[in-house]
């Protein structure tokens, strides 16, 4: 066999990218550092399945470590964008479509930020390298690993967990052997099933890469793996003609599922009225802080939901904690789109953390109720009784792929 120590993938971009450069809301720009931190995420989901010491060692080895200990990483990256980037503006993203301008609210103009611009659909390329690697073959098979996670699972950029920044291989040199996951990069799948079996079968053979033999028990908790105790990822069981129809159509559901969902609206409204905190949880939290919360009935009042952990004056604010569930549309070898959740079970908050509502001019106020993970389940699985908004709800319908 020969001795590679490049690789080289060309990658199209999905659906667009919101991924800023020093101005995370200027122009935007495609940067090498958001890739290499996307593939540790997806290698810390990987590996992370059979234990955090194991997951830290191919982390440190593979992209390097920081600070005082700092070491170079086995394997480098380097992006080859186009020289024109197409461009549009959320605003014109999200013209009439009001799904998508909810589940990528947070690229819209605020009082005080302008709103983001997207790259739009296009192609470049993603060279790995393993130059000073005395296994170059392997460690490039093993970040490949990872850019296969992504590339099915992922996203880049703002709004990655929802749709935006898909990326996906369109070829690869050079060409290798049909045991490597490198081979597997190019997405072959035509259906919703397929694509189904492709992850399982792409998840068990990253897992050989990294000779993963057993999986840790218990499933670590503190951070997002690939586990079938902390993790479930499903193929919706329907394809679509594009990835604007995709995005779309799960936005409008995901908005219906989400607005003036009780108990969030009484909770929050009487503790904005009685300002005595939080009497009760806020279910909506499980899909991700900050949260806002607009009352027109109270004379247009906003307020935000945080959190913060901590005792005395050893108190920090949790400004975000990212949504454990991420949605992605593929675009299918046929050209149709399949659309994926992956749901991570990790630990909400740190265990000494209670929400926090905070309101211009006003004190702050606590929740000690944390969210559990139920309403995700009745989004994805489960019947909405008092919306009838979950996916089974509008006739969706799920394929669940094993992770074991």
């Amino acid at each position: 066999m020969v001795n590679r120590r490049s690789l080289t993938i060309t990658l199209e971009t999905v659906t667009p990218l919101f991924l800023g450069g020093a101005d995370p809301r200027g122009a935007p720009e495609l940067r090498a550092p958001a890739f290499r931190g996307a593939l540790r995420y997806w290698l810390r989901a990987l590996v992370g399945a059979a234990g955090e010491q194991t997951m830290r060692k191919y982390e440190e080895y593979l992209f390097g470590v920081g600070g005082d200990e700092g070491a170079a990483s086995a394997v480098s990256s380097r992006l080859s964008p186009p020289p024109n980037l197409s461009q549009q503006s959320y605003t014109e993203l999200t013209k009439g479509r009001k799904g998508t301008g909810y589940i990528w609210f947070a690229a819209r103009s605020t009082k005080n930020e302008q709103e983001r611009h997207a790259i739009m659909p296009t192609s470049f390329t993603l060279t790995l390298a393993a130059r000073r690697s005395k296994e170059p073959e392997r460690d490039l098979e093993q970040a490949a690993a990872a850019l296969w996670l992504l590339t099915r699972l992922g996203g880049i950029g703002a709004r990655g967990r929802r749709f935006a920044g898909g990326v996906q291989a369109a070829n690869v040199q050079p060409d290798y052997n049909s045991e490597s996951i490198v081979s597997r990069l190019l997405l072959r799948a035509t259906s919703p099933q397929e694509f189904a079996d492709d992850i399982a079968k792409g998840i068990q053979a990253a897992r050989r890469i990294f000779a993963i033999q057993q999986l840790a028990n218990p499933a670590p908790d503190q951070f997002d793996v690939l586990h079938p105790d902390r993790c479930g990822i499903f193929v919706l069981d329907r394809s679509f003609d594009s990835w604007q129809d995709a995005v779309e159509k799960i936005g409008q559901t995901y908005q219906s599922f989400r607005a003036l969902r009780q108990p969030d609206y009484s909770v929050v409204k009487t503790a904005m009225t009685s300002g005595r905190g939080l009497q009760g949880t806020v279910e909506r939290a499980a899909f991700g802080l900050p949260i806002p919360f607009f009352y027109r009935s109270l004379g247009n009042r906003t307020a935000t939901l945080q959190a913060e952990e901590g005792q005395g004056n050893n108190i920090s604010k949790i400004d975000r904690r990212a949504s454990p569930l991420w949605m992605r549309a593929v675009k299918l070898s046929n050209g149709k789109y399949a659309v994926v959740f992956t749901w991570f079970k990790s630990q909400f908050l740190p265990e000494n953390a209670e929400l926090l509502l905070t309101e211009r001019n006003k004190p702050d106020l606590h929740g000690r109720q944390l969210p559990n993970d139920q309403l995700i389940q009745v989004f994805l699985m489960g019947r909405d009784p008092q919306k009838n908004s979950s996916l089974s709800n509008v006739k969706f319908s799920v394929l669940e792929v094993s992770l074991k």
